[in-house]
């Protein structure tokens, strides 16, 4: 049986996770870096300007390196609600996304442990979950600079119905 061309596409974007640090130099905000767990590689995402980089990989190389206008980004804030403070930023390549996610749990003992990774998805259906070491986890941690920059660029966030909103 031949794969189909999608699973075959999956198949090559998940090859970049097999191997060994990723950190393109980033010449604005770190949103997110990490050392992945049980691995030689890194995960980071940076805010430059109206720009959203993600690299995953080797830090003097990395195996992907995704940058998207923050317009064309996928990013569900925390709804302000629960015990953990939470955000997901999303990159997408054809059908597969690429979800970035922190999590900051207000109730640990001692408060504010954080977990984060990236969960790889093909067509919404979940092929590779990636945790970061917690203790490598650095960045702003804050995803208030994505959510501003979206609204700067002309969008909007509706809660209800949890997407974002072109105001032009």
């Amino acid at each position: 049986m031949t794969p189909s061309v999608s699973w075959t596409k999956a198949g090559l974007w998940l090859c970049f996770f097999l191997g060994a640090k990723a950190s393109v130099a980033c010449d604005g905000d770190v949103l997110l870096a990490c050392d992945m767990a049980g691995s030689s590689k890194q995960l980071e995402t940076c805010l430059i300007g109206d720009r959203v980089r993600y690299a995953f990989g080797a830090a003097d190389m990395p195996d992907l390196v995704l940058e998207r206008h923050v317009r064309d980004v996928l990013y569900e804030p925390w709804p302000g609600v629960g015990r953990s403070i939470w955000h997901v930023t999303g990159f997408q390549v054809d059908d597969i996304t690429y979800r970035v996610f922190l999590n900051i749990d207000r109730l640990s003992d001692p408060p504010g442990a954080q977990s984060a990774g990236v969960i790889v998805e093909q067509n919404g259906e979940e092929l590779a979950r990636l945790d970061c070491d917690p203790a490598t986890i650095r960045g702003a941690g804050d995803p208030s600079p994505v959510f501003f920059a979206k609204e700067k660029a002309g969008q909007v966030y509706d809660r209800d119905g949890q997407v974002w909103r072109d105001l032009r």
